[in-house]
């Protein structure tokens, strides 16, 4: 078929510049959403017109190191920007540099913020703490110094008004002292994971827009802490909250003991993308009925979960299984096939995808033989145990995933939608090993010993601290 490009150009007389030619881009990251939950629950995205990637999988295990990867098409090692250099300035070229669009961002997730210095590559950006706060246009409570009790909100009062975000920072100060108050008690706290604020901004910042743009957006509501709301579809009882079993008991207890809290978790997992499939697919929508250009949509995750199914010990992304790795990748958009395809693909390629089709080529191949992922250790786990804090990496080929580690732990791995199989302890092949530039081991080490990034607001600590995050 001939792309969009050759057409137009062969046709210039009705499509003007070459600036007619490109595409708006919409990527949006489902945070903490593994495959096969999204397969089961996700069903207006995937009936959307477009492209579904039955075997997507993330390039690292969490949010920083994924994101950083997602905009650069690098791998952990090569960009550098993991758990012993947490700092997204630090990131040499992203694909939007490759691009003759605007770049806008909205992010609910503590880890993908200015705190890190996400904001530096875009030419428009805010974040705020989703779930926590109601809105990114008030004024955030990481501007607050260390003050508590009623001067910490006059403080905030009084600095929202020398900003002139009064109105918005009052309700956002009434929403977060109304969910304190309703917190663990028989009722739903307001809102929700901050799906309608980082949606409802989307719309204002793509209005209007003339120029061709690039929009990201981070949705937050599938991470932990888990709690049931009004917009939610479950049954598990309002103040029940995820928070009554610290993370370090969950991954310590066995799964028959704590089967009912596991119940809990799951079905608000659960509910949370199905609630996501709903604003997200009324967002995709929204934007190309308000926008003359045509717009492409691309759903991805940064990273999937951990629901102590049975061959899972975590409650969460801080191993590194199939569960954490095996993400959605869907491209929606009226001139993108509709299909299903079952090869193996990376999130590195993002950069490949977004490019071509922003400059209005067609799908681009991004069907890969063998996909890499790794993790230079898990700095933010704040515990005693080696294993959750460990550098590892992994190949995929075929229906197998090849795994090692810096405790000398090499396994071949069966692998199946989002879990892992028989494990055999082998050696990894030498075309794994040749996908990486640097040994894992030497570069861990060199990683730790040059460890910095940037300082982290108290709120943003603390947002970080609830999403698991020990900083």
């Amino acid at each position: 078929m001939k792309s969009i490009w050759t057409y137009r150009l062969n046709n210039s007389k009705n499509w003007g510049t070459l600036d007619n030619l490109m595409r708006n881009i919409v990527l949006i990251v489902l945070d903490t959403v593994r495959k096969d939950i999204y397969d089961d629950r996700a069903q207006r995205l995937q009936s959307l017109p477009g492209t579904d990637f039955e075997r997507a999988y993330a390039p690292s295990s969490w949010s920083i190191p994924s994101h950083a990867s997602i905009l650069t098409g690098q791998l952990p090692h090569r960009h550098g920007v993991h758990s012993y250099n947490p700092d997204y300035s630090d990131l040499k070229h992203t694909f939007f540099e490759d691009l003759d669009h605007q770049t806008l961002g909205i992010s609910a997730n503590g880890a993908v913020s200015e705190a890190f210095g996400f904001h530096t590559h875009f030419d428009e950006f805010v974040s705020f703490a989703g779930g926590d706060e109601r809105s990114p246009d008030a004024m955030s409570f990481k501007h607050i110094g260390g003050t508590d009790g009623p001067a910490r909100y006059l403080e905030y009062l009084k600095k929202a008004t020398d900003r002139g975000q009064f109105t918005e920072s009052f309700l956002n100060g009434l929403y977060v002292k109304a969910n304190d108050l309703l917190d663990g008690r028989p009722l739903p706290n307001i809102g929700d994971g901050g799906a309608a604020a980082v949606a409802d901004k989307s719309r204002e910042m793509t209005a209007d827009i003339e120029e061709p743009f690039v929009l990201f957006t981070n949705f937050i509501d599938a991470h932990s802490p888990l709690v049931n709301l009004r917009v939610l579809d479950s049954d598990v009882p309002y103040g029940w909250t995820s928070n009554r079993l610290d993370i370090d008991e969950a991954r310590a207890a066995d799964r028959e003991d704590i089967e009912g809290f596991l119940e809990n978790y799951r079905k608000l997992y659960t509910s949370n993308i199905e609630y996501l499939d709903r604003v997200v697919t009324d967002l995709i929508e929204d934007i190309q009925a308000q926008t003359a250009r045509e717009t492409i949509a691309i759903i991805i995750a940064d990273h999937g979960e951990e629901l102590r199914y049975p061959g899972e010990r975590d409650l969460g992304h801080t191993d590194f299984t199939n569960a954490v790795l095996h993400v959605p990748l869907t491209v929606v958009g009226t001139d993108i096939p509709d299909q299903t395809l079952s090869g193996p693909v990376s999130l590195l390629d993002i950069e490949t995808l977004a490019t071509e089709l922003a400059r209005g080529e067609d799908l681009p191949d991004i069907i890969r033989e063998h996909v890499p992922a790794e993790r230079i250790g898990m700095l933010f786990y704040g515990g005693d145990n080696e294993y959750w804090r460990r550098g590892v990496r992994t190949v995929y080929e075929d229906e197998v995933r090849h795994e090692w580690d810096t405790q000398e732990t090499q396994n071949r791995i069966e692998v199946s939608v989002s879990e892992d199989g028989e494990r055999t302890p082998t050696d990894p092949p030498e075309w794994g090993l040749s996908l990486f530039e640097k040994d894992l081991d030497e570069y861990v080490a060199s990683a730790k010993a040059a460890g910095n990034g940037p300082d982290i607001d108290t709120q943003t600590e603390e947002q970080l601290a609830d999403l698991g995050y020990k900083v």
